[in-house]
This record gives structure tokens, sequence and C-alpha cells, in this order.
């Protein structure tokens, strides 16, 4: 996890806080990180356009990682965990594309507390069935380096 990506997911559990964000901020930047990642092959031809319809449909688009990402990668801070309330970071990058196939490198991070949300792992769940569902019946994972 870089700086800028801690200083993302502690600006954005702030936003939540009805009253006291910054006490609630303090807490965040306590709280541990969870990523998760994912390789999928989704039997089918994908763009990056087709990754950033995805991921603005279902979160905000973010270029505050440009400089740390390559440039192929698309991200986003999307709700996670329980009623998608936990602000997770997404990274997409089509990683490999032939004519049959494409291949989809899928990074999430999010900060977790007492109870354990698995809120990285659902949104790559979530994001990989998203972009799967418009173009092919099933991704098939392959295992993360």
């Amino acid at each position: 996890m870089t700086k800028t990506e801690a200083k993302v997911l502690v600006r954005e559990i702030g936003k939540l806080a009805i009253l006291g964000g910054f006490l609630t901020r303090i807490v965040a930047k306590r709280l541990p990180v969870e990523e998760s990642e994912d390789l999928l092959v989704i039997p089918a031809r994908i763009s990056n356009a087709d990754v950033f319809s995805v991921l603005k449909s279902v979160g905000r688009i973010t270029d505050e990682f440009a400089s740390e990402r390559s440039i192929d990668t698309i991200s986003a801070i999307v709700g996670s965990g329980h009623m998608n309330l936990n602000p997770t970071i997404v990274h997409v990058r089509v990683a490999e594309s032939s004519i049959t196939s494409t291949t989809l490198s899928v990074h999430a991070l999010a900060k977790e507390g007492l109870v354990k949300q698995q809120s990285a792992k659902r949104a790559v769940e979530r994001i990989g069935t998203l972009i799967s569902s418009r173009h092919a019946e099933q991704p098939v994972r392959v295992d993360s380096p």
C-alpha cells in the first residue's frame, strides 16, 4: 500500500462520519489495511473503456494514483462490505488480451476494523463478476502471483 492509498482511505472513511470526522480520521489511520488481488481470464475481448464503464457504474473513478500505477490501470473508489459502506480502492488493469480472451488484474484495498467485512475481497469478486457478466458467462480464476 502506498502513502497516497492510505491517505485516500482515511479521507473516505472520514467522509462517512456525521459528526467528528476529525476523530474518525485519527482512528482510521490506525486501522489495518486488507488487500485482495485476483487475475481473471475472461473468454471475451475487453477494452479499457469497458472496464472504465463498469467501475464508473459502481463507484467514483479517480486519477489520484496515476503516478504510482502503470498508465493502463484504471482506479476507482467503490463501496464494499456491509451495505457497501466501507470505502475500497480498486485498481483494474487489462493485463493481456488476445482475440478470444482477456486477462484482467484486479487489486483492492480497504481498511478493516474489529468486524471483518472482507471489503477488499468482496470488491474484487464484485468487479470481476460485473465485467464478466457483460461479456461472458463466467471468468476463469488464475492463481495470483
